[in-house]
């Protein structure tokens, strides 16, 4: 039984269908994915191409990438304890569709995901009547809880 060949264009519109992301991040994986390699799902850009891109200032750049790396939608091909800082270095990161189990760290033994939790909690204070806060301190209390 052979496997499905990749399609560069679904799996582009699962990843962004399937992420949380929002404003200055959402435009950031939208031009992940449009600077997506054809034949696999990773880019590789430096900060300073998104800026180009985007408009964005770097903080905001910095903010979204690190919203969508604790979301699950980018996964660094090199680990973060091999990467070796600088300004204008571009880093590899593989597009993943959030929910998918794409981490090592985004499953747990029941079953629920990192973003699945996170979405929990945003609806337990929903429902106590607390909306002030944004998505990303969900994720950084679901990640405690994993």
């Amino acid at each position: 039984m052979s496997k499905k060949p990749y399609s560069h264009a679904s799996h582009i519109h699962r990843v962004l269908k399937a992420s949380k992301a929002r404003c200055a991040a959402r435009c950031i994986l939208g031009e992940l994915c449009r600077a997506a390699y054809f034949d696999r799902p990773e880019t590789c850009v430096s900060k300073d191409q998104l800026i180009n891109m985007t408009g964005y200032t770097r903080r905001t750049v910095q903010l979204a990438l690190q919203f969508l790396r604790e979301e699950g939608s980018i996964v660094p091909t090199v680990p973060l304890a091999d990467f070796v800082p600088g300004r204008g270095k571009a880093v590899t990161y593989r597009l993943c569709v959030v929910g998918q189990g794409a981490g090592d760290n985004q499953t747990q033994q029941n079953g629920e995901g990192l973003i699945e939790i996170a979405n929990r909690l945003q609806q337990e204070d929903r429902t106590r009547g607390e909306n002030g806060r944004q998505f990303s301190h969900y994720l950084s209390e679901a990640k405690k809880q994993l």
